[in-house]
């Protein structure tokens, strides 16, 4: 018989994590709310008496799973105390590369949704849990690792893009709005890249995730969508909604 490799995981949020299915969404208090993953259904929005969890098959979902079969990862419940309401916030009007700035809208950040919150990981907490390989976990460690870095380096690559244009003119209306949202996005590409130098030197056995939804498409991995693709804004970090740690730990 094959031997089975248990770890004890470590999940620690570097941004704020938005996990909801949306088939669970309702309406509280005047507001559309999408809530977090949660085991059963409620009456009424109670976050005190509900059981909040992060799936599993989200965090096995989010690995690269070409490279082995098989493998478990357990459910991590989750303390309400850790969930905020938040409206996320996302990047509108994003210049083409290589478009005049003349006749065009000036680049913002501004509420997704205004009348839509949503319950959301805050950023720096830190859960547990187990993964069971059937096999040993080397390759597909490696793998998943490569896959994250090389969306968080085609996502630097189109921030540096983004903020190559030309700004809107001075006398347009929106200048000091487009100049603080440059701002933004330059200290997220510079987080972004403090990350992936980050990554180069941890422990053979950690590894950043991309988890969860509003990443746009670029760090989903679609890397010829750059003229589609959306950038929401985790404000209090100046990250990407969705950048997890996981270490490992072998389980005797």
């Amino acid at each position: 018989m094959s031997e089975v490799y248990k770890y004890r995981i470590k999940l620690e949020t570097l941004s704020a994590l938005a996990l909801s299915p949306r088939a669970q969404s309702g309406i509280y208090q005047k507001e559309v709310i999408y809530p977090f993953y949660q085991y059963g259904t409620y009456q009424k929005y109670a976050p005190e008496q509900t059981q909040y969890y992060i799936p599993g098959s989200s965090i096995k979902g989010a690995m690269a799973t070409d490279c082995i079969r098989g493998f478990l990862v357990d459910d991590i419940r989750v303390a309400s105390k850790d969930l905020e309401l938040r409206t996320l916030r996302k990047v509108q009007h994003i210049p083409e590369v290589g478009s005049a700035s003349d006749n065009r809208r000036a680049m913002k950040i501004e509420d997704f949704f205004p009348n839509i919150k949503m319950e959301i990981l805050k950023s720096g907490v830190i859960y547990s849990g187990n993964f069971v390989f059937p096999q040993n976990p080397t390759e597909i460690l490696k793998r998943t690792k490569e896959q994250t870095e090389e969306r968080v380096n085609q996502m630097v690559d189109w921030l540096e893009r983004i903020l190559m244009t030309e700004p809107v003119s001075e006398m347009n209306n929106g200048y000091d709005t487009e100049e603080k949202c440059r701002m933004e996005l330059c200290e997220m590409k510079s987080n972004l890249e403090v990350l992936l130098e980050e990554s180069k030197t941890i422990h053979k056995d950690e590894f950043l995730l991309l988890l969860g939804g509003y990443k746009g498409l670029i760090l989903s991995g679609v890397y010829n969508a750059k003229k589609t693709s959306s950038i929401y804004i985790d404000e209090d970090r100046k990250l990407p909604y969705g950048i997890v740690r996981i270490g490992l730990e072998y389980d005797e």
